[in-house]
């Protein structure tokens, strides 16, 4: 398992300095699955792994058929892939990334998104979250308002502000500061962190989630 995500991880960071954003991106999504599958390596889990490798195979012979016609844009379209991604990730799957410096509310966050139909990824500093935020499509984004590097706000902004595919996401701010509105924060839940954040939570998910179903 190790080696592989080794390996998953190299390719995402060549790919990276190639601009080849499709496989990074892809690659990012793979590592998230890797990283859930950790228990260990069952027919289930290597089917999934495959088709991961076989988005990858498809966006490579893409890159090359463009790059046929037009050397100078050899991207590929990637809606189509990012689509299926989507699919195969499962409609019961509602993807999170949550940003906190606190190693203890890092595990708050952890229980609460670790259970279905949650999927979440953890950063550590807003800087991680943004960069994050910028290659891999989530449905809601949770961040403290104090966040080392660079803090919840400033993600925040940078985020609506990006016009790409998690501008208009929910996004839920947990801060002790009780001057802080969801005007001037451009978040759309605002959770006091005090003795009510874990019921808090869930009852903005419980929101959220309703939205979801419609």
């Amino acid at each position: 398992m190790s080696e592989l995500f080794r390996l998953v991880h190299n390719i995402k960071g060549s790919a990276g300095i190639y601009g080849l954003s499709g496989i990074s991106m892809v690659c990012h999504y793979f590592e998230d699955v890797l990283h859930a599958h950790q228990s260990g390596i069952g027919h289930r889990n290597v089917q999934h792994w495959l088709y991961y490798v076989d988005i990858l195979n498809e966006i490579v012979q893409d890159i090359d058929l463009t790059a046929e016609h037009d050397e100078t844009d050899w991207q590929p379209n990637l809606q189509p892939y990012l689509q299926r991604l989507d699919q195969f990730r499962g409609s019961e799957q509602f993807s999170v990334l949550a940003v906190e410096s606190s190693i203890s509310l890092q595990q708050v966050l952890q229980g609460i998104y670790s259970q279905p139909p949650f999927r979440v990824t953890i950063a550590d500093n807003g800087l991680h979250a943004l960069e994050k935020l910028t290659v891999q499509k989530f449905q809601l984004f949770v961040t403290s308002k104090e966040t080392a590097v660079l803090n919840g706000i400033a993600v925040i902004q940078a985020l609506r502000l990006s016009n790409g595919f998690n501008s208009s996401i929910p996004i839920i701010l947990l801060t002790a500061d009780e001057h802080i509105s969801k005007q001037s924060s451009a978040a759309d839940f605002i959770i006091a962190k005090n003795n009510r954040l874990f019921v808090a939570l869930n009852e903005a998910n419980q929101i959220l989630l309703k939205q979801v179903k419609g």
